[in-house]
């Protein structure tokens, strides 16, 4: 296999407040809300993303207590593309999501540990999909 992975992107952190837990990221870890992607939040089910240098958290509202367990890698829009292929090939890819900022592959391993693949180069991806 020929596609490689830039890094681990985020971490899906679940709380029932997200403010309360961005106070506390933020004070206890020296994380800041990523303005960027602050307009995700503003959908109750989105995520309100942290950044701390190169590591990102994506805050999500939960009224009961899950563990997290889900994790987003990060590539370029060649190797993403190359994923793709890849996931669909051996039956793993759930769904290719256009973020509008980003695009994003989620896939199972085989013990339905949900995972995720992002890539922030979106007009290269949505220009090579969209004349697919």
């Amino acid at each position: 296999m020929q596609a490689e992975l830039s890094c681990i992107d985020h971490v899906h952190i679940f709380t029932s407040d997200r403010n309360q837990a961005c106070d506390w990221y933020c004070h206890h870890l020296g994380f800041e809300i990523d303005t960027r992607y602050q307009s995700w939040a503003e959908d109750p089910a989105g995520p309100l993303t942290l950044v701390n240098g190169e590591i990102h958290i994506a805050l999500f509202k939960r009224d009961s207590a899950i563990q997290s367990r889900h994790i987003a890698f990060g590539c370029d829009a060649k190797n993403f593309l190359l994923w793709r292929e890849y996931l669909s090939s051996i039956a793993a890819l759930k769904s290719c999501s256009d973020h509008h900022l980003s695009w994003s592959l989620y896939f199972e391993d085989p013990w339905s540990n949900q995972h995720e693949i992002t890539c922030y180069e979106h007009h290269a991806i949505r220009s090579i999909i969209s004349e697919s």
